[in-house]
């Protein structure tokens, strides 16, 4: 499986979301977890969602939104970013699919791989398990 797991998407993002996961084995689970599509109006809306809605649906690629309301108000959700390739392989990294991130900042982030890339998987494992199924 593949996952990518971002807080911010934009069009720029899309473009190259939509790249990256094209390289993908065909068979190979592809997964993408993003956070505020509960509302469209929430200015932390990730806009390159809608963009590339119609090619996830005929791709099979699942979307789960990880945004759970708190007790007392508020919401939790994640500033992780992150890519796992099956429980092997992961990065970790400040980088979101942005254009502020992917064309303007210096960003960086680690190859982690073996027991620590599991790690990972284990984190990603639990965010999907709270998360809210999308597509």
């Amino acid at each position: 499986r593949v996952v990518v797991m971002t807080p911010f998407f934009d069009l720029t993002g899309a473009a190259w979301l939509q790249e990256l996961l094209s390289y993908v084995t065909p068979g190979v689970e592809r997964t993408l977890i993003l956070r505020s599509l509960e509302d469209k109006k929430r200015k932390d809306y990730p806009s390159g969602f809608d963009a590339i809605l119609p090619w996830l649906k005929t791709q099979g690629i699942r979307v789960f939104n990880y945004s759970i309301p708190r007790v007392g108000g508020g919401r939790e959700t994640f500033h992780a970013k992150a890519v796992l390739c099956d429980r092997s392989a992961a990065y970790l990294g400040s980088s979101n699919v942005n254009a502020a991130s992917l064309e303007h900042s210096m960003e960086m982030g680690v190859v982690l791989e073996g027991r620590a890339a599991a790690g990972v998987a284990e984190v990603i494992d639990a965010v999907l398990a709270a998360a809210t199924p999308c597509v």
